[in-house]
């Protein structure tokens, strides 16, 4: 996430935890479906002066969703793929210099990444995935207007289950 006020780089931490639905779909070596996820976060972002601890104005990223396209090739049993869609991401904005006035907002952007899936079983598969979203502007009043725009980097490790 970058600083609502300031152009310097900023201090975030957290994690995130959801669950994912999906179809995909086999023509040859090559699969192709959609994919809908959820996830709960625990992502927040000191914005005055990079220190969490600090936390004179924050975003915390209260949860993400995006809805993927997904692409790729089998290769014995695993599958290498790329993603690309769309993302949401409702976001809270905390100004503690301003009595703690806070704001919410939903944010809109992009999502792009790419992933490997193991089958383990005929019904169980491990997957590792990368994802990169960028998330438009959105104008928080914290006692002024204040623009935010973030930018996310996410590891992913899951199990899933095939119905």
């Amino acid at each position: 996430a970058d600083p609502i006020d300031a152009g310097e780089p900023s201090n975030a931490e957290g994690g995130f935890a959801g669950f994912q639905l999906g179809y995909n779909m086999q023509s040859g070596s090559t699969v192709y479906g959609v994919e809908l996820d959820y996830s709960w976060s625990g992502y927040e972002n000191d914005l005055e002066n990079g220190s969490i601890g600090s936390r004179d104005e924050y975003v915390e990223v209260d949860g993400m969703t995006t809805l993927r396209g997904r692409l790729g090739m089998v290769s014995g049993d695993t599958l290498f793929y790329g993603t690309l869609g769309w993302a949401w991401a409702e976001a809270t904005a905390i100004d503690w210099d301003a009595g703690s006035a806070s704001a919410s907002n939903t944010h809109q952007g992009y999502v792009v990444g790419f992933g490997a899936e193991h089958a383990l079983s005929a019904t169980g598969t491990l997957k590792a995935e990368f994802l990169f979203a960028e998330f438009d502007d959105e104008t928080y009043n914290l006692g002024t207007p204040d623009d935010v725009w973030f930018t996310t980097s996410i590891l992913r490790i899951g199990y899933n289950y095939h119905f």
